[in-house]
């Protein structure tokens, strides 16, 4: 957030920058929007919400590896974030399903994790280019990258935070509840049906914020 109201300030009061300067400035933002949309975290979250909208229970155990050959390897990010938030969002909650697909661009996330792009604030562009692994032709205006950029980092920050305010208020507003009840996947067998689980209210939220 100190990034962000630095940002702020600048174009609010309109503060003059040097193409250099502003060239430095949407690399540190590009670092910024790719960390957002690899962040385990963040993406475990939009999970959650995605299937509580359509009807799922909580989900504890989620996982970006898959097993192939016998061996585990990474879920490519872009596949998680279109099959397991987008599609989910789109039928319990359209609108915020719209709004993450007006901010979330695969193409930006790979060309920063791969260096695979330029700037010209001349032309007021970002500019993908081919890597060794794709090809893609394809120009960002700098008006369109504020929008994603800026409410990218305003929905991670305000999103994370709302949901840490509201797990340290947990007693303070149930007061009378003793435990709760959880569904708790199986670590040794993950296709064993879950087993319900007692937490004590206390613990609530130290459960979450390891396994959040």
């Amino acid at each position: 957030m100190n990034y962000l109201n630095a940002y702020a300030t600048i174009l609010m009061e309109d503060i003059p920058l040097e193409n250099d300067n502003k060239e430095y400035d949407l690399n540190i933002q590009m670092m910024i929007y790719a960390q957002i949309w690899e962040s385990h975290q963040f993406l475990k979250t939009l999970i959650r919400i995605g299937g509580i909208l359509t009807g799922k229970p909580y989900n504890w155990r989620i996982q970006f590896e898959e097993l192939k050959n016998g061996k585990k390897r990474l879920v490519h990010k872009g596949k998680v974030i279109k099959e397991q938030i987008i599609e989910p969002l789109d039928t319990g909650c359209p609108e915020f399903a719209k709004f993450i697909k007006n901010i979330y661009d695969s193409n930006l996330r790979n060309d920063f994790a791969h260096s695979s792009y330029y700037i010209s604030v001349k032309d007021n562009v970002i500019v993908s280019m081919d890597s060794e692994h794709y090809s893609v032709k394809k120009k960002t205006d700098l008006f369109d990258w504020e929008h994603m950029f800026v409410h990218s980092a305003l929905l991670s920050y305000h999103l994370l935070h709302i949901i840490n305010k509201r797990r340290n208020s947990f007693k303070k507003d149930y007061p009378n509840m003793e435990s709760v009840e959880i569904e708790w996947p199986s670590y040794i067998e993950p296709n064993k049906k879950t087993s319900k689980l007692l937490i004590p209210k206390e613990y609530v939220w130290g459960i979450g914020f390891i396994f959040g």
